[in-house]
């Protein structure tokens, strides 16, 4: 008997750490707070929805996790590709993401383009995003 209930302790342990490990953090929500860049403050709002541990529409900029994803759209003569993948940390409550924003003209090799490598998790009830350009400037958000 003791025998037995030691296998259900076990596979009651086993089957609770499997249900958590499918459990992440839930970014979802209309968020408003302030940014800082390098000592300059701005007020910022950012809208979230978030589909589970899979997907994360960060205000219009979809994110399928553990993917790399890209936009592009064409204004006039100017092309402007995005690319966006995140990650979930180990424990699933942060994501870290590369946000990576192109533009070239139409029939021209010359492109320029900017890269930000970010984080996004909570502090308490407040939303922090952080990201680093490839230029160095840090920004960070609370909200």
């Amino acid at each position: 008997m003791k025998n037995t209930q030691f296998v259900f302790a076990v596979l009651s342990i086993l089957a609770s750490s499997a249900a958590h490990a499918g459990n992440c953090m839930d970014f979802t929500g209309s968020w408003q707070g302030t940014c800082n860049t390098n000592g300059q403050v701005s007020n910022d709002q950012i809208n979230i929805q978030q589909s589970g541990c899979e997907q994360i529409n960060l205000g219009g900029l979809v994110s399928v996790i553990g993917q790399t994803r890209s936009y592009s759209q064409t204004q006039g003569n100017v092309v402007t590709t995005t690319t966006i993948s995140t990650a979930w940390t180990a424990d699933r409550t942060q994501l870290q993401g590369l946000l990576k924003i192109s533009k070239h003209l139409v029939g021209q090799d010359d492109e320029q383009s900017a890269e930000s490598q970010t984080g996004m998790g909570m502090n308490g009830s407040k939303l922090v995003i952080v990201a680093k350009s490839s230029q160095g400037a840090i920004t960070q958000c609370v909200y």
